[in-house]
């Protein structure tokens, strides 16, 4: 039985074909440029013309019920979210949170291969993070925050070795956190919470020596508190809480100098709060209500009158 395609449809489908063409034109017949519209000297960019036929190929798949004014007919540097820059010229980022997004994210994104920033959190986005994300040699940002992704942190991820921002944060992500995100030094901010991630949490992560914000809140984590966390000097934030975690807290987290935030809240946390977090100057907030620890606060009271602190203990005497 023949089935016909709607007009829009093959709208759709001659604009993805053009720029398809165009990339091989550049090397069967010259003369003819089909996309110049989209790409300008599109005969030496072969590179953009094959990023131009990505885009366009998966922009449904990626939009669901919203719309991109991609289109061959429109310079591709005006496209809504796409950033071009370099010589030659690439797709450098693509920014579309807040766009209403409600397909999946297409596993072709894996091609654009000079992207360095893809930003889709905020949208209505489902399915699985694809493993062909790991192919994006120069990312450098990679948020895909609040939307509705379901599936596994895939370990293709950690071969993103210029990575410094990863936001996963506000999806409904499984399974546990890969250690091997240890390997990726550059990250200044790892930020994973309001999942349904379990296991344990992995003492590679100490190796993330340029993190700044660790925020693993709100899933459902079990085990200790890895003390190895105490070596990230430069560690700003620290978000644990809404968890399973049990055990003390490690008494050598007192020696993390630049921390702001310690929240350790609604746990199941035990023993005694180790005295050493009173060195800890640079504190403004620490959450430790909703455990099972003894004892007292180890600050004084004029410390205790400049922090924010949710406790079920007092403060010790003097």
């Amino acid at each position: 039985m023949c089935q016909f395609l709607s007009y829009a449809s093959l709208i759709r489908l001659a604009q993805a074909i053009n720029c398809t063409i165009s990339f091989l034109v550049l090397f069967l017949f010259q003369p003819l440029q089909a996309s110049d519209i989209a790409v300008s000297n599109s005969q030496s960019n072969p590179d953009l013309i094959r990023e131009c036929a990505v885009l366009l190929a998966v922009r449904d798949t990626l939009t669901g019920n919203a719309t991109l004014n991609w289109s061959d007919s429109i310079d591709i540097a005006q496209w809504e979210g796409v950033s071009v820059a370099g010589t030659p010229a690439r797709i450098r980022a693509l920014e579309l949170n807040d766009k209403g997004l409600t397909g999946s994210i297409p596993p072709e994104l894996g091609n654009l291969t000079g992207l360095e920033r893809l930003l889709l959190h905020n949208n209505q986005l489902t399915g699985d993070i694809p493993p062909e994300l790991g192919n994006l040699a120069n990312l450098k940002k990679l948020a895909l925050a609040n939307n509705q992704l379901t599936g596994v942190i895939p370990l293709e991820l950690t071969n993103l070795d210029s990575l410094t921002g990863l936001a996963l944060q506000k999806n409904q992500l499984t399974g546990s956190i890969p250690r091997e995100l240890g390997s990726l030094t550059r990250l200044t901010g790892l930020i994973l919470s309001d999942n349904l991630l379990t296991g344990t949490i992995p003492p590679e992560l100490s190796r993330l020596a340029k993190l700044t914000m660790l925020t693993l809140n709100n899933n459902l984590l079990a085990g200790s508190i890895p003390l190895e966390l105490s070596s990230l000097a430069k560690l700003k934030i620290l978000a644990l809480n809404n968890n399973q975690l049990i055990g003390d807290i490690p008494l050598e987290l007192g020696s993390l100098g630049n921390l702001t935030h310690l929240l350790l809240h609604h746990n199941q946390l035990s023993g005694a709060v180790p005295t050493e977090l009173g060195n800890l100057a640079k504190l403004t907030h620490l959450t430790l209500i909703g455990n099972q620890l003894t004892g007292c606060l180890p600050f004084d009271v004029d410390r205790i009158n400049s922090l924010t602190i949710k406790s079920d203990l007092q403060v010790c005497p003097p």
